[in-house]
């Protein structure tokens, strides 16, 4: 009934990392926008942005947010709606119609412009008019007229007045993924002949004067880790609209995404065809909890929104296992989630942590490992197999029969404690006849 995507259809999964531009020409920008758009699901951050590149707007746009929540793929979006208005109509009239939402099908679009998109991280611009100079098609002449001004009357970068000809004659957007990892790699030379960042904080300053000044010749965006960089606190001087992915719509977005990420046909799914597989689960979930009646009805939503995975697996990664330091947030959920559904999703109707199977590679602790990955995790991961070895060594296999499930479930919640207790054979020796612990 679901379809997996085909990335994740492989025995070896594809990685979700995004990036704008790269050699082998299979960057998010570099794709056909149609296909980039079928992938991407229109959260309230999304629609932000697009409205943002729209025309009438007037402020620079920062995208703020740790590895791997979807700051790439947020910039490629924009990317395409600059420059495929057809694609992006199409985008945001199918999703009016599935999201009741009418009014996407009428918003405004920018006219076509030029677009500089870039990924910083790869350092193959020293200075950003560079890149500018190089990229836009009135470049070469801005750059000789820059150059024909001598020793004694060029500045140090480009003036303002030269980038606002520059735009006024053909509109441009400039999207910077990494922006912060770029600037705070820059150093001055040791003699101070070259002294590349304060340069490179003088011209973010002309930029960005330059976008909240003619917002219709120059559109602005750049993507952040926090808000620590100068680079930051130089835009944050012109009231740029910051889009950081946090707040409780964010969270029920994400989970959407993903769903959408995973599946080509998930969201597409009647709850008709869904209410077989969660009805049972969702009751004795509210059983087992002991919830009031007057909860069991969002409980119920809640499971059908999440399937085919199960809301507290979702919020025990999301919340636990994703907090190591090494997890990308929605980019790790995606593996993770992608290698449990292909190991497990066609032998139960709700996948919960009980599938994660410490004795089975393929049942996506592997992926969960590795993303949460330490030598200590793996150590934890050790001490539950020789348990689970203990107690299949102690008991008859027919009195545990949801052994490897239970311990599976056990076994995610003690990734976030990092506590798991040596196996002690004689715990597991039957109490009284048909009972073990």
């Amino acid at each position: 009934m679901l379809n997996l995507r085909p990335e994740f259809r492989g025995k070896q999964l594809k990685g979700t990392q995004i990036d704008l531009v790269n050699s082998s020409q299979t960057g998010a920008t570099q794709q056909a926008a149609k296909d980039f758009l079928e992938i991407t699901y229109p959260t309230r951050d999304v629609l932000m942005g697009v409205e943002a590149v729209g025309p009438h707007q007037g402020r620079c746009i920062v995208i703020k947010g740790e590895r791997g929540l979807g700051k790439s793929h947020l910039m490629a979006v924009l990317y395409h709606t600059l420059t495929d208005q057809q694609a992006t109509r199409d985008w945001l009239q199918h999703w009016a119609q599935a999201l009741a939402q009418p009014g996407l099908a009428s918003w405004p679009l920018r006219p076509q412009t030029v677009v500089i998109a870039e990924s910083l991280q790869h350092h193959k611009y020293k200075t950003l008019w560079d890149l500018i100079f190089d990229r836009h098609p009135q470049g070469a002449q801005a750059r000789a007229r820059w150059d024909s001004l001598g020793p004694l009357k060029k500045t140090q970068v480009p003036p303002t007045e030269l980038l606002e000809e520059l735009f006024a004659a053909q509109p441009t957007a400039l999207i910077l993924d990494e922006f912060q990892t770029w600037f705070d790699g820059l150093t001055n030379s040791k003699d101070k002949e070259y002294l590349w960042k304060e340069w490179a904080f003088n011209f973010i300053q002309n930029l960005s004067e330059t976008a909240k000044n003619h917002p219709e010749h120059l559109v602005l965006v750049v993507s952040i880790r926090n808000g620590e960089s100068d680079a930051f606190r130089q835009i944050q001087r012109v009231g740029p609209l910051i889009i950081d992915f946090q707040g409780e719509q964010a969270k029920t977005d994400r989970r959407r995404l993903l769903l959408h990420r995973l599946f080509e046909n998930r969201l597409a799914l009647a709850e008709a065809a869904i209410e077989p597989q969660i009805a049972t689960p969702a009751q004795e979930y509210c059983r087992l909890l002991n919830m009031a009646p007057s909860e069991h009805q969002q409980q119920h939503q809640d499971f059908l929104e999440a399937w085919p995975f199960a809301p507290s697996l979702l919020q025990l990664l999301e919340d636990q296992v994703l907090v190591a330091t090494s997890a990308q947030e929605t980019r790790d959920l995606i593996r993770i989630l992608a290698s449990l559904y292909k190991s497990r999703g066609a032998k139960t109707p709700l996948l919960t942590a009980a599938d994660f199977r410490l004795d089975d590679d393929t049942a996506g602790i592997a992926a969960l490992l590795n993303s949460v990955a330490n030598q200590h995790h793996a150590s934890l991961r050790e001490k539950a197999q020789r348990n689970i070895q203990a107690v299949r060594d102690a008991v008859p296999a027919q009195q545990t029969p949801h052994l490897a499930e239970i311990m599976g479930a056990l076994g995610c919640g003690r990734l976030q404690s990092g506590i798991w207790p040596e196996p002690t054979p004689r715990s597991y020796k039957p109490t009284s006849p048909g009972m073990s612990r």
